[in-house]
């Protein structure tokens, strides 16, 4: 009989093994993609592109104009990190990251660079 802890343990591995064959399929298909066309995972702003993130944003500036909250555009703080996984997961950015790019490593950087050339480009 296994132990629940150790049961608990590979169950945590066989998650982290599904994360990163997801994340070799999703490299996989954004080869020769642009930073706006790469497909984002489920975010409060429903949106299935980088651009259609950024478009979500803007609209939501011109909109909601001084009541803007910069802080949570979609609801929930640390949007940004919507933004950053994509680019890591698709090789676009160095680092790593897991569900969500909340403590991991990645050259943030180089990621506000890519999204701001993004947004020059809309």
């Amino acid at each position: 009989m296994i132990d629940p802890s150790e049961l608990a343990d590979l169950r945590r591995r066989r998650d982290e093994l599904d994360q990163q064959i997801a994340d070799i399929e999703y490299a996989a298909a954004c080869a020769g993609k642009s930073a706006l066309d790469l497909p984002m995972q489920e975010n409060d702003a429903n949106a299935a592109t980088v651009r259609d993130y950024l478009k979500g944003l803007l609209l939501g500036v011109w909109e909601k104009g001084e009541s803007f909250d910069g802080k949570r555009p979609f609801g929930n703080s640390g949007w940004e990190y919507d933004l950053y996984r994509p680019l890591v997961v698709a090789g676009l950015v160095p680092g790593n990251v897991g569900v969500n790019a909340f403590g991991k490593e990645f050259d943030r950087d180089a990621a506000d660079r890519i999204i701001c050339e993004a947004i020059e480009a809309l």
